[in-house]
This record gives structure tokens, sequence and C-alpha cells, in this order.
């Protein structure tokens, strides 16, 4: 995978229908987290941020290393983490994404994901990274999902809106259709979405047949 080019996970949220932390989540042996992050490790990434915000405390005690990451980046799974907590989680995920933006130095290419959506392990990541689109989204039998890539040209912009009145969905479709490349793919866990107990047991049944 590119080398400018980020992830970015959003795990900010208050997860009330999941009932506890996403990341969190047990997932076999390991934490959903650590799971979402073998995945990017796995197909190439080498660099992370991670956007906490409700649930910052619970991760750090389950999760030593991020109490490290928040203060300067790590490595950990052979990858360059940085996590970063939005002081401000009660205004949604779009403050948790500009909290990230704005810590990113260097113009890079994100790939951002929200913690609910498993990381993909085919070739969906590389499929939308060669898209020359500002923005490009994984669409499964006519739905769009995630992860989303996102050009510098197009999230720069993003920094410096009110989070109160933006959605990045609302964004993104306001944006002319040439910025936009939607990419078909065969994996439909692009638009899954983990939001509640049912949804992950689901999911864990899927994955152990």
């Amino acid at each position: 995978m590119k080398n400018n080019v980020a992830f970015v996970v959003l795990a900010g949220g208050k997860s009330e229908r999941m009932g506890q932390p996403k990341g969190l989540l047990f997932n076999k042996e390991e934490y959903w987290l650590e799971t979402q992050l073998k995945s990017i490790a796995s197909a190439g990434g080498t660099e992370v941020y991670i956007a906490l915000g409700f649930h910052t405390a619970a991760y750090c005690e389950t999760l030593p290393w991020l109490t490290s990451a928040l203060q300067v980046p790590i490595t950990y799974l052979n990858l360059n983490i940085r996590a970063v907590q939005n002081p401000n989680p009660e205004r949604g995920s779009f403050s948790s994404l500009q909290t990230v933006l704005s810590q990113i130095e260097k113009p890079k290419t994100i790939l951002l994901c929200p913690i609910d959506v498993p990381i993909p392990k085919d070739e969906t990541l590389e499929l939308l990274l060669e898209k020359q689109q500002a923005i490009a989204i994984p669409n499964y039998k006519g739905k769009n999902g995630h992860p989303i890539v996102m050009n510098p040209s197009f999230w720069k912009s993003l920094v410096q809106l009110n989070p109160s009145n933006s959605r990045l969905d609302y964004l993104i479709k306001a944006c002319p259709l040439s910025m936009i490349g939607i990419v078909p793919v065969e994996n439909s866990e692009v638009i899954l979405n983990l939001n509640t107990p049912e949804d992950w047991i689901s999911y864990q049944t899927k994955i152990d047949k």
C-alpha cells in the first residue's frame, strides 16, 4: 500500500445500541479494535489514526498501549499508530474526524472507516486507491459503504467546518460528480454496520462458518 496513505478509524461514539464500546467487543482471542488493526496491517497499511471519545478511559484501561498512543505515535502490530481524543464527542462522528484531520501534518490520502465496519481483507482497498478522484467509495449491489478514500484536496476543507451542522455524507453528495469515484465491489461487509448485540452475534456466526 502507498506510503502516503493513512487509515483513520473512528471509535469515539457512545455505542448506546451495542451497550459497550464496539472496539472492545471480544473477537475470539482479541478485542475488535485489534482485529481491525491486524486487517489494516495485512492489507499493507503502515499508518493509523484512532479517534477516541466517549469511552477513552475504557479503551485505555483495556488496551494500555492506547494511553501511550495518545501522547506520541507508537509502533504496534507493525503499524505506526496515533490515538487522538475528541474533547467534545457529543458533537458527533464528524467532530471526531475533524479532531484527527487536524493532527495529520503532511498531505496524505486517508482511508476512513468507522469501528463498526470490518476492514476489508480482499482487494477492495486497492480498488479504492486506484481511483483518481478526490473521493472513492465502495459500492456493493447499489449501496455505498466504507472505507472511504479521501484525498487532501477534499478533506483539508473539512477541518474548519462547524461540526454542529456538518455531515460527511451530505458534504460528499454536494461535491461535483467528477470528484467522486464509485467503486463496485463484491465484498458485502463494506455495507455492514455492527450496531447492536444482535448484529455482532450474526457477524460472529457468519465468520465462524
